[in-house]
């Protein structure tokens, strides 16, 4: 697993450059610094924050409340505990997302990788339990629709939110590559936005055969 080096420090260089965006930080999961880590991500420039790792409604509530709709909450669902309670987590107040952990997501239900819980029937049930509750919804992540080292193709992959509904979705990491310019990483987002407009367009019996 790759554990992220960042510190909230590094926000307020990321807030004092973004113009055309909303400075997005994901947070560690609910410790009894969570209140005072919330702080600090939003007086660094945080307009949207997520929490991960949650189990339940309590610590969604926990976390709303912290941060007082000072900026967007954003849940990553990645527990086992959270999809059975899922109906009482996206009722609570102020949530404005929810977004798949597929990593970590699989691992906790014992499947043998994250491809497996995104072809599932239990992504078909969240995606329609939080849009059923008025919420936005994604999953992570797209890679280059043109990488073919991939054990499954990104095409496949990126087919999957139309057919879910996902309005968001993080860029993988083997998206990014050492020595690109950034020409050549808007022509790669580019390339990935012609792919989704691609099978938005197709009918729901195509996408079920994705």
């Amino acid at each position: 697993a790759r554990i992220s080096d960042h510190e909230l420090s590094d926000l307020e260089g990321v807030s004092a450059v973004v113009r055309r965006a909303d400075v997005f930080c994901r947070l560690n999961p609910r410790h009894p610094g969570t209140r005072g880590e919330v702080e600090r991500a939003i007086a660094a420039g945080a307009n949207v924050v997520m929490l991960p790792f949650f189990r339940g409604a309590d610590e969604v509530a926990a976390f709303v409340d912290a941060v007082a709709g000072r900026a967007t909450v954003v849940l990553l669902l990645e527990t086992a505990a959270a999809t059975a309670r899922l109906h009482e987590i996206v009722a609570v107040p102020g949530v404005a997302e929810v977004m798949v952990g597929l990593n970590d997501l699989h691992r906790t239900y014992g499947l043998s990788n994250h491809f497996e819980i995104l072809a599932s029937d239990l992504m078909t049930t969240v995606s329609r339990i939080v849009h059923d509750a008025g919420l936005r919804f994604g999953f992570g992540g797209v890679a280059r629709p043109t990488d073919r080292s991939l054990p499954v193709p990104a095409e496949l992959v990126i087919a999957q939110y139309p057919r879910l509904g996902a309005t968001s979705a993080w860029i993988a990491r083997s998206f990014l590559r050492a020595g690109d310019d950034q020409a050549g990483f808007a022509a790669e987002l580019a390339a990935l936005r012609r792919c989704l407009e691609h099978w938005l367009a197709q009918p729901a019996d195509v996408l079920e055969d994705r």
